[in-house]
């Protein structure tokens, strides 16, 4: 009964210790970083700060492009100094989101550091033709995304050998069917 009683113990403080380690590793992190809201972070330009708002940038420019007949709106930030061809990131969201939520503030940021942006809308979605609206198909969704890599690969601003896939929820998952499909993408 003895042997019993220390098994247990030795069992019960096992678990403790394990629980404990679980603990800190999820919480852990969370206390070690502060707390940064995007929307209130400023990017700095050659005039000053330009606080995110609800005003387009000046440097974004609304452009589209075809798939299949259907019509995608997008939008294209290009950096300031194109002196030479630059590296572009296709920007996407998954299900049913639309470029203007949130991608914009992650755009502005990587266009800030010399790179070309493109988001758009999928079809069906946003300012994107297409009917039935508000229809989620994956396997449209990767046409899409294919089609905004073709038609910024054919932009004379942009490398097309430097292309990067950046997604949200199912977007990511579509960069890395994509790249596993693209040998050109040089990162997801």
């Amino acid at each position: 009964m003895a042997v019993l009683g220390v098994v247990g113990i030795v069992a019960a403080a096992l678990i403790a210790v394990i629980v404990l380690y679980l603990v800190v590793v999820i919480f852990g992190p969370g206390f070690a970083v502060p707390k940064q809201p995007l929307q209130q972070l400023e990017l700095a330009t050659k005039g000053g700060a330009v606080s995110l708002s609800d005003t387009p940038p000046e440097s974004r420019r609304d452009v589209g492009f075809d798939v299949g007949g259907t019509s995608l709106s997008a939008w294209l930030y290009l950096p300031e100094d194109l002196s030479a061809p630059v590296p572009c990131i296709v920007m996407n969201h998954g299900f049913g989101g639309t470029k203007d939520m949130a991608l914009e503030a992650y755009a502005l940021r990587f266009q800030k550091a010399g790179m070309a942006v493109l988001t758009y809308d999928h079809r069906y979605f946003g300012e994107s033709e297409g009917e039935p609206r508000q229809l989620f198909s994956i396997p449209d969704q990767l046409e899409d995304c294919t089609a905004a890599i073709e038609y910024v690969r054919g932009l004379s601003e942009v490398d097309p050998d430097r292309i990067a896939l950046w997604g949200t929820s199912a977007g990511g998952g579509y960069g890395l069917v994509i790249a596993a499909q693209d040998r050109r993408i040089a990162c997801i």
